[in-house]
């Protein structure tokens, strides 16, 4: 993000923070406050992230897989507990 960030303002990018991340088969984005910077996340970054069909790697295979890996964690939690 703040490398797309800089060409648009400059060093006051050293201002702005962003993170993206799964929790839970979740996908969180945090992203600054002002409007412009949520427009240049979602014009230059996330829509392509949402992209199945983005390569070389995109949000959605992250979050198949963490949904299987949930899933599965599921399965094997609920066996663990069976005496």
């Amino acid at each position: 993000f703040r490398s797309i960030s800089y060409q648009e303002i400059g060093t006051s990018t050293v201002q702005s923070r962003a993170l993206a991340g799964i929790s839970n088969g979740t996908l969180v984005v945090c992203m600054p406050g002002s409007p412009n910077a949520c427009k240049t996340a979602w014009d230059k970054i996330l829509l392509e992230q949402l992209d199945a069909s983005h390569r070389p790697c995109n949000f959605v295979e992250h979050l198949q897989n963490a949904k299987h890996n949930t899933e599965q964690a599921e399965v094997n939690s609920s066996c663990e507990t069976r005496g």
